[in-house]
């Protein structure tokens, strides 16, 4: 999440050959093929409810995406907890954001 709020800087840095930030260095790096979690995540945020504030992703949309894509059970079990703990994370980001 910080990547996108400070991705000029680390454009910047890298092509000044400037030593990275370590919050970038310490980003999670996706093996091959493992991308449609990212791709399924920003697609799913587009069903959260909004109020005050950002609300979670419902449960029922991330089965519902897993079946639109013909996941086997394996890999929907898999992809809702990824989902889940990205989401956590993204709320609490959001959360620690000033207003």
């Amino acid at each position: 999440m910080q990547y996108q709020d400070k991705e000029f800087s680390i454009e910047s840095a890298i092509l000044k050959g400037r030593p990275l930030p370590e919050w970038y260095l310490d980003e999670p790096v996706l093996n091959p093929g493992e991308d449609f979690y990212i791709k399924g995540f920003y697609e799913l945020g587009t069903c959260r409810t909004m109020g005050m504030s950002a609300g979670p992703i419902p449960w029922r949309d991330i089965i519902a995406y897993s079946n639109f894509n013909n996941f086997d059970k394996e890999l929907t079990n898999h992809f809702t907890r990824i989902i889940m703990g990205m989401d956590t994370s993204y709320l609490k980001y959001l959360d620690s954001k000033p207003t």
